[in-house]
């Protein structure tokens, strides 16, 4: 009875916290790139459904951010200007889009997304149409983590937190009032054996 009650709770728990963490690495990383945390989780899920990883979404955006912020002329003569990482990725997109052949379109990943840019160069082509359908598609299936649902989270968190405390506290007494028993088990143990 009380198992069977018991599992579906630390079930819904677990999907809370899972979710709680992804909130708050999507602001992190938004707040470091100047966007929004919708932008990012729907830029990690287009370069998910591309095959890609988050963490190169990531990458892309901050690298974007950066070089832009420090004027970097090649992105600059295409159009790639905003200091808004999921902004300034639709223009390079858009950039890699225009540019046409692929051999064009590596060499503009290379020279403005580094390393990053390898992972993704064959899939900037199709970039800008695949954040925009995500995007549709996110927000049509109540996919995306609103405001008022990142503040329950918050709150879910520091929940959290506190009862990691107070479960740590708890175990803590609990192994200090078996000290002197351990000790004197220990000490016995000892003497008892002869060598």
């Amino acid at each position: 009875g009380a198992a069977v009650a018991v599992g579906p709770i630390v079930a819904m728990v677990g999907a809370v916290k899972k979710l709680s963490d992804t909130a708050e690495s999507l602001t992190l990383v938004a707040n470091g790139v100047g966007a929004t945390r919708e932008q990012v989780q729907i830029a990690r899920q287009a370069f998910d459904n591309m095959g890609l990883s988050a963490e190169a979404a990531d990458k892309v955006l901050q690298f974007l951010v950066k070089n832009v912020g420090e004027g970097d002329k090649e992105l600059a003569k295409l159009g790639v200007t905003s200091r808004n990482g999921y902004e300034a990725l639709i223009q390079f997109a858009n950039a890699a889009t225009r540019a046409g052949d692929s051999a064009t379109v590596m060499d503009l990943a290379a020279k403005a997304l580094g390393r990053s840019g390898k992972e993704v160069s064959g899939a900037l082509a199709g970039m800008s149409e695949a954040l925009s359908q995500t995007d549709r598609a996110m927000a049509r299936t109540g996919a995306l983590i609103s405001d008022d649902l990142a503040k329950k989270l918050a709150d879910f968190d520091a929940a959290w937190e506190q009862l990691t405390i107070t479960v740590q506290g708890a175990w803590t007494q609990m192994v200090a009032a078996t000290v002197d028993g351990a000790t004197t088990i220990i000490n016995a143990l000892s003497a008892s054996v002869t060598v």
